[in-house]
């Protein structure tokens, strides 16, 4: 099982995954020199945290669980692939679903950021910049196509070995 590559892949995706939780994605911010307002917006996998100062103090942090969940399934999904490497088709299927997930909780995350700057700030954005936990959504995309690879490429190997018989 381990010994191999898809499993290997499979196990970088997870690894991947979990790093997530530990990185930010975006952050901006923007200072209003008239009011000497500094607001700040980051967002993280479990939390997008703004920030007003000088003016009136606030800060605000959201949880967004339809994110957590989404990923939480394409982790569970990556997981399951790997135990799976007994029946190579089903396998292969719930790769390419964890792999989707993967996708569609990337560009949620493209989407949200967005979507969080034209809510967020009234002025333009003076410094806004992707953060590493971006580039880890497309590290599990990927490794989830490498084991994809490998996957069909042992099943062509098993096909092959049968035809042999």
């Amino acid at each position: 099982m381990i010994q191999r590559l898809q499993t290997l892949f499979l196990i970088l995706a997870l690894i991947a995954n979990g790093l997530m939780f530990s990185f930010e994605f975006w952050s901006a911010s923007a200072a209003n020199d008239s009011d000497r307002v500094v607001e700040q917006l980051s967002l993280g996998l479990t939390h997008l945290s703004y920030e007003t100062t000088l003016q009136d103090k606030r800060a605000a942090s959201e949880t967004h669980v339809y994110l957590i969940g989404l990923h939480g399934l394409a982790s569970l999904l990556g997981l399951g692939a790997i135990f799976l490497y007994t029946n190579r088709t089903f396998q292969l299927r719930v790769s390419r679903l964890a792999m989707l997930l993967e996708t569609g909780l990337l560009v949620l995350l493209l989407f949200y950021t967005d979507g969080a700057t034209k809510d967020y700030f009234s002025n333009s954005v003076s410094n806004s910049s992707y953060q590493l936990g971006i580039f880890l959504p497309i590290v599990s995309i990927l490794c989830f196509f490498m084991a994809n690879l490998f996957i069909i490429r042992d099943e062509q190997k098993v096909r092959s070995a049968e035809r042999l018989r």
